[in-house]
């Protein structure tokens, strides 16, 4: 397994090795054996250098981001990083099989929808209160922070509905339960069950009134909170001392404050105090631990002291009071609150009892919930995760269309499925004599060693096609032949469909060349993405004449028929509708029949019936796969005459197969119509038509332009009259079958034909 980690950390690179200072590292290396890699995704320091945690390269490597000093500032960095980061996080996501996304973060939810997009599962990790954390600041900046805050925080719900969430403590299990499939509540303990015996032996101080507090200095720690609390203490008669270790944003500040309080004596800053022997002195010579945050995930700092035995003073937030119970395994106390946080320190202070009855709970609280336990639960999610695609439940709002709501492998009838599915290809043809071989030569080709049988189903050539595919027959036990007298493509398929025996069906057209390895992306596509079909990107194939580049350049152009995901290049990621489709065969037996009164649109409907189901569509954007489109404007005007005839079909019989896209065209004809018709009645309508034809003729040069930006040649000076034709034979079509199914309804005894067939 290849998981992938988002992490808003900075890493930094020397003598070919990686750095961080963020000990979350160390629970990511305690899944080694488990996964085969781990793709760190964080800032790189723009300059070489070390820190105290060396990572595995073994097993880790660094997808970087662009650097920016941290989230506060990161709305003052170029926007241009935001594309960087999509194209570098792109490029990669395809060889991952999980991604845990901690957040909420603005950059890590933009890599999680690219993720999904690509069909990566995207576990979301939430660690603490990140209004709590937000709101830690002051005056315009709070409100700043706070409204940002609530923006991320409800897109990340959004994010994590249907998924499977890791979440650190009961607050955020509680609110992620309502959206999520399923809610992991755990503790990313760093303390191994070696490390834990070894804490075990430590000795704590034997002066309760020194006191130790390790973390960050940021505004979400509450340092203020714990010196406020150090005066009334002194107030009280009761001198305590505190060592204060890390380091942050706020470290000139909080030791201007020690001043002002007048606490020099009884607060030491240590500074950054890496993990290790340095750490554990202070550890031994503390008498508590205290920690005043207002908001937290479950700090490590907390795992550290309880395995020593050391006693614990800290605030009710985040995962920690679902961890720690007040009274039996420490003392807790209401965030913002220095008389409450003092008289907890001198409760434990005066009261010798009390720190050993906290000692030894904690030593056996931390007993059962080590590194290793805390790994093997996480481990469970992320195969939970991955078994159903990454998703359990609905599509949130706001994901991409035909993105999935459930898996094609968790609905295998028996599950596991296969990991290795056999293939049964199905190819409807009909007069295809000179492309025959040259198709047959590249089915035969592809790497994929479980295709399992080559149906062709030919419907009714008269050109040698039937005597060609005889003799290829001969020469290949896998190649059926079969008849298929309707004709159409989607009998055609339905005639191959019920004697077709693989646990994997693909559909491939005879206008088409394919590489090697098609059928081997589909298939590791659909066990990757968990998605009901995967079809190719449809690339036009190059032509020779003037005429032939020219329809080429409308096939890749938005403007023309460019639009869906398939038909653009790098176009990978869940769609409404795939091209050439490689299906489970238990997804196609619950969908059904191609639809045979559609031609035309028997693609589109199939697909719509797949994704009402819940299963997904993914376009593979590595799968080779070419189309030869017409070479001339007639057969181009012919082609799209009958598929605008279908998309009018479809509209009746099935209105979600249709597109917006599909319907353009249309609207086009009929506005034209339209204006053209009032025109020959009413004068002032010829300007309406002047303007309209002025602005397609201007949509139709736009287009040539943007055209020419990627591609240079004289066929681009036909490409305004082909994309004109395309769009108007489109819409033509579309428009006429429109007229006659509204014909074929007023017709006098058709509601009484339609009430009967009812």
């Amino acid at each position: 397994m290849r998981l992938a980690v988002f992490v808003d950390q900075v890493f930094w690179r020397e003598d070919g090795r990686l750095f961080t200072d963020e000990s979350y590292a160390l629970f990511l290396e305690s899944l080694s054996g488990t996964v085969d890699r781990i793709v760190l995704i964080g800032r790189e320091a723009p300059r070489p250098g070390r820190a105290p945690y060396a990572l595995d390269p073994e097993l880790f490597s660094l997808c970087p981001l662009p650097y920016y000093p941290d989230l506060y500032r990161l709305w003052r960095a170029d926007p241009r990083i935001y594309g960087r980061i999509a194209r570098a996080v792109s490029a990669e996501a395809r060889d991952w099989d999980a991604i845990l996304i901690s957040g909420p973060h603005p950059i890590g939810q933009m890599i999680a929808r690219l993720c999904i997009a690509q069909g990566v599962p995207v576990l979301p990790v939430v660690r603490q209160n990140f209004l709590e954390q937000m709101g830690a600041h002051g005056g315009l900046k709070r409100l700043a922070a706070l409204a940002a805050a609530s923006v991320l925080e409800w897109d990340f719900r959004r994010l994590a509905r249907g998924r499977t969430v890791l979440t650190v403590g009961a607050e955020m299990e509680e609110a992620y339960r309502g959206g999520a499939a399923r809610v992991w509540n755990h503790c990313v303990c760093l303390v191994s069950q070696e490390a834990f015996e070894a804490f075990s032996r430590m000795r704590v101080g034997t002066d309760p009134t020194r006191l130790i507090c390790t973390c960050r200095l940021a505004p979400e720690k509450g340092h203020a909170y714990l010196f406020a609390a150090l005066v009334e203490l002194r107030r009280r008669g009761l001198a305590c001392h505190v060592d204060v270790v890390g380091t942050g944003a706020l470290d000139g500040e909080l030791r201007a404050l020690v001043q002002r309080l007048g606490l020099s004596d009884a607060v030491t800053f240590h500074g950054y105090v890496p993990y290790g022997p340095a750490l554990f002195a202070l550890y031994e010579q503390a008498g508590a631990m205290v920690l005043p945050s207002l908001t937290e995930g479950f700090p490590q700092v907390l795992n550290e002291a309880l395995s020593i035995g050391l006693p614990v003073v800290a605030t009710a937030v985040g995962g920690v009071p679902a961890f720690l119970r007040d009274g039996d395994t420490a003392l807790l106390v209401p965030p913002r609150e220095p008389g409450a946080l003092a008289d907890a320190i001198e409760r434990l202070v005066q009261d010798g009892a009390l720190r050993a009855d906290l000692a030894s709970r904690g030593r056996i609280l931390m007993a059962a919930n080590t590194l290793e336990a805390n790994r093997d639960r996480v481990l469970e999610a992320i195969r939970h995760a991955v078994a159903g695609g990454g998703r359990d439940g609905a599509s949130p709002p706001g994901a991409r269309r035909g993105a999935p709501e459930r898996s094609a492998l968790a609905a295998y009838p028996e599950p596991p499925a296969p990991r290795e599915p056999r293939v049964s290809l199905l190819v409807p043809l009909r007069d295809e004599i000179a492309a025959l071989d040259g198709l047959v030569a590249d089915i035969l080709a592809q790497d994929y060693p479980a295709i399992h049988e080559i149906w062709m189903v030919d419907g009714g050539s008269t050109d040698g096609t039937r005597e060609a595919l005889a003799r290829h027959a001969a020469r290949d036990a896998r190649i059926r032949f079969l008849d298929n007298p309707a004709g159409s493509t989607a009998a055609g398929l339905n005639r191959a469909l019920a004697r077709a025996t693989g646990d994997v069906v693909m559909r491939l057209d005879a206008h088409a060349a394919y590489g090697p390895d098609l059928v081997r992306t589909c298939v590791a596509a659909l066990l990757r993405t968990g998605a009901g079909g995967v079809g190719a990107v449809a690339r036009p194939a190059e032509a020779r004449t003037l005429v032939g580049r020219a329809i080429v350049a409308a096939h890749r152009s938005p403007f023309g028929i460019g639009v869906a995901r398939f038909r653009r290049e790098g176009g990978g990621g869940w769609a409404a509708t795939i091209w050439n489709g490689c299906y489970w065969r238990h997804v196609v037996d619950r969908v059904g029949p191609m639809r045979e009164d559609l031609p035309r649109a028997e693609d589109n409907d199939f697909n719509q019936r797949v994704r009402a189901l819940g299963f997904g569509l993914y376009v593979a954007g590595d799968a080779k796969a070419e189309y030869r489109p017409r070479s001339t404007l007639r057969a181009l005007a012919r082609q799209y005459r009958g598929n605008g005839q279908g998309v009018a079909r479809a509209l009746f019989e099935n209105p979600g197969a249709v597109s917006a896209h599909h319907l353009a065209p249309l609207a086009l004809v009929s506005l034209l119509l339209a204006a053209g018709a009032a025109a020959l009645v009413w004068a002032p309508a010829r300007g309406l038509l002047a303007a309209c034809l002025a602005l397609y003729l201007g949509g139709l040069l736009a287009a040539t332009a943007l055209a020419a930006r990627s591609e240079r040649g004289p066929h681009l000076l036909a490409l305004p009259l082909t994309l004109a034709t395309l769009h108007l034979s489109y819409g033509l079509g579309a428009f006429a079958g429109i007229g006659r199914r509204a014909a074929a309804r007023l017709r006098p005894g058709a509601r009484l034909r339609q009430r009967r067939s009812v």
